[in-house]
């Protein structure tokens, strides 16, 4: 399995999908991070080609270790110091999608709570509320029941606000921090991999 389509081996040709997508996420992920404008075009584009780039690099690294098995090269050290860059690149593209996945979420999250956060106050100061007192007392009720009373509800919310802006900015600077690492390693993977074929002897 992961060694062959027809007579030729899969490994030469799955390996270009993490060259690929993997400098391409870690671009991204720089952009997501801090062009906070440009989050909304670029935060999908960034989960799927880093789940991409995860998903390649397992098929590049099971090719590899069948294509070595099939060539009974395995144990030989250029084998193993290349095997070892693809294994670490396999895990931090793991890394990478399963990161960039988390921070494309958590920014929908916040901004659908700021969104209900907004409507909530804009319809609680609109002018019908003044004279629904029944209303008015459902609504404080709700207050009551979802915030301490011993803290503003504005308090509160910037709480909330500034945790998941916290998490958000972890998960950026973890992303880049991470897909950086893979791009050296995938450098050193590809590097190790062309000096077997075309270095010397």
């Amino acid at each position: 399995m992961f060694d062959q389509i027809g007579d030729l081996p899969i490994h030469p040709l799955a390996v270009h999908a993490p060259i690929v997508m993997i400098p391409m996420a870690a671009v991204l992920s720089i952009v997501y991070a801090v062009a906070l404008p440009w989050r909304r075009y670029t935060g999908w584009a960034v989960a799927f080609l880093a789940a991409g780039s995860a998903i390649g690099g397992g098929v590049a690294k099971s090719s590899g270790e069948s294509f070595a098995d099939s060539q009974g090269i395995a144990n030989t050290d250029p084998v193993q110091e290349h095997s070892n860059y693809g294994t670490v690149v396999f895990y931090l593209a793991l890394v990478l999608g399963v990161l960039a996945v988390a921070l494309v979420a958590v920014d929908i999250f916040r901004g659908r709570m700021n969104e209900l956060e907004s409507l909530r106050h804009a319809f609680a100061k609109s002018p019908g509320r003044a004279s629904d007192k029944k209303s008015d007392k459902k609504e404080e009720d709700a207050t009551k029941a979802d915030v301490d009373s011993s803290e503003p509800q504005a308090e509160v919310q910037y709480r909330r606000r500034l945790i998941w802006a916290c998490v958000s900015t972890g998960l950026s600077v973890a992303a880049v921090l991470v897909g950086v690492a893979a791009t050296v390693y995938v450098v050193l993977a590809g590097h190790s991999g062309a000096d077997m074929v075309w270095g010397p002897n």
